[in-house]
């Protein structure tokens, strides 16, 4: 009999646990749903320009309406700053979810002095069970939202990093266009 209400305990301890560790994750922000817009003009023109070479000024310029890749995109800034965003999110989770996986364990310590040891048998006091569950749902909600924003932190980041690289790799390393002389400049 005791054996059965202890499964049934522990079971019902395991699913608070899980549901503890998805309120962890929704609150630290974890979840996909981004905060910010995209800017209004997202649209790239990649049409072919045509530049010609000035044999007299020893400057570049483009055509009458050729536009040249901008310094800085403001879709490219848009989509980084969200990366950023992720990335700030995970460490966050995995920092928020590691200080409840150690709140869980004072909990268990402190409800491990409020229980004695009888015939090969825990015996805790009420004080002892309320903060044993507690410590075990913190633990295991902790444990789980660790596990899962441990994960999810190391992808974002990678995922930042190739996201800052592609973008780097589309910048012209020695041209760029100046707005203020309408000319491409080294």
């Amino acid at each position: 009999m005791q054996s059965a209400h202890n499964h049934i305990r522990s079971a019902t301890i395991i699913r608070h646990s899980v549901l503890v560790g998805f309120l962890l994750l929704n609150a630290v922000g974890l979840s996909e749903r981004a905060s910010a817009q995209p800017p209004a003009s997202t649209e790239r023109s990649d049409a072919s320009e045509e530049v010609k070479a000035d044999s007299v000024a020893g400057t570049i310029t483009a055509p009458p309406g050729a536009t040249l890749a901008p310094a800085s995109d403001p879709y490219d800034t848009y989509v980084v700053r969200r990366a950023e965003d992720q990335v700030k999110r995970a460490r966050n989770g995995l920092i928020a979810t590691s200080a409840a996986f150690g709140v869980g364990w004072i909990f268990i310590g402190v409800a491990a002095s409020q229980c004695d040891r009888v015939n090969d048998e825990f015996v805790c006091n009420n004080a002892g069970k309320a903060l044993g569950t507690i410590g075990m749902i913190s633990t295991g909600g902790g444990l789980v939202g660790m596990i899962v924003s441990g994960i999810l932190l190391p992808v974002r980041q990678k995922k930042e990093r190739d996201l800052r690289r592609s973008i780097h790799q589309r910048t012209p390393a020695r041209l760029r266009w100046d707005v203020e002389s309408g000319k491409v400049v080294f």
